[in-house]
């Protein structure tokens, strides 16, 4: 039976010509689901219940941009945070190398002291270097003589620039060892 009124009002609109199709439905298939330019009933022209959906979806966009902008501003400031962390880290770590090996510097300037000039007490090394600019190591030299052995003890203390610095590193070493 369905099928039969479907196919009877098919007939019926054949027999309209072509500009009415058109201004009855929007297009010349009679099944078509898209909306007709007559006015509908209320007045307002389409179909009454997508207007209401579009009406309700007004602003949804603008909420979606400004999500985005959030989003995108949050994962925007923890990337500068971490380059920042990061930036800090290596540079600490540059001016400790630097300290650690100003000490290694003065242990070995104290070894050659203590074995071939037999030298004590505490000597300050200032390196001018370029990349050893502000380091300079303290070496203390201290001498034992225990069975007629000579034993030593040397003292390294490593510094890249001031205690009051950002940027300042101390790494101390201790050596023992004997003639």
């Amino acid at each position: 039976m369905f099928i039969m009124s479907l196919n009877q009002q098919h007939h019926s609109l054949n027999s309209l010509s072509s500009r009415e199709k058109v201004g009855m439905r929007g297009s010349s298939n009679p099944l078509s689901l898209t909306p007709s330019p007559q006015p509908s009933p209320s007045g307002r022209g389409g179909l009454v219940f997508i207007d209401k959906i579009a009406n309700n979806q007004k602003g949804i966009t603008l909420i979606g941009a400004l999500f985005i902008i959030v989003v995108m501003a949050l994962l925007g400031t923890g990337l500068l945070q971490l380059t920042t962390t990061s930036q800090q880290s290596i540079g600490q770590e540059l001016t400790s190398v630097k300290a650690y090996f100003a000490a290694q510097s003065a242990l070995q300037w104290g070894m050659y002291q203590a074995t071939f000039a037999a030298a004590t007490g505490t000597h300050t090394i200032s390196f001018n270097q370029q990349g050893l600019i502000n380091t300079r190591a303290i070496t203390t030299l201290s001498a034992n003589n225990l069975g007629g052995l000579t034993y030593y003890q040397i003292n390294a203390d490593g510094r890249y620039g001031g205690s009051g610095d950002r940027e300042y590193s101390r790494r101390q070493l201790l050596l023992h060892y004997r003639l």
